[in-house]
């Protein structure tokens, strides 16, 4: 009986060793440095917007970008590659929120300026002197825009 015990529990501890929060991370995933931002809008925390670094310059590249959901009180923890924290280099910062009520229709609660890397004013450089980044952006206006697609 002891002997079925130990089995099962071994069983049970191997089976668990793969399941923790993260994946093994790549060899090549470059050093990542703890982001957190806060994203407000009308200086109001904006809570589920979607946000993503794009690369703001040809040297930082596309490999590796971040980004992350911000929750109630409008933070946002980046993670790259599904680990935490974002690599170095020069990023802009898009923000984008919506809804989508009906099939073929969308609607934008985030004015367009922020939504594309292309037009977006904010703009994040990680060093990596840094030991973390905190950073609050503000997106302007409340609104509820509908998007043609």
């Amino acid at each position: 009986m002891m002997k079925n015990i130990l089995i099962v529990t071994l069983m049970i501890s191997v089976s668990l060793i793969g399941c923790g929060q993260y994946s093994p991370k790549p060899k090549n995933l470059p050093l990542l440095i703890p982001c957190t931002l806060t994203i407000t809008q009308e200086n109001k925390p904006l809570a589920g917007a979607f946000v993503m670094f794009e690369p703001a310059d040809e040297a930082t590249g596309t490999a590796y970008m971040g980004g992350g959901v911000t929750d109630a009180n409008g933070c946002a923890k980046i993670t790259t590659s599904s680990f935490p924290g974002v690599r170095t280099g020069k990023f802009k910062v898009t923000v984008t929120k919506g809804e989508s009520p009906a099939p073929g229709e969308m609607w934008s609660f985030v004015e367009a300026l922020y939504t594309s890397g292309a037009t977006t004013p904010h703009v994040l450089e990680v060093t990596g002197k840094e030991k973390q980044v905190i950073k609050t952006f503000d997106v302007g206006k409340a609104i509820r825009e509908k998007v043609a697609y």
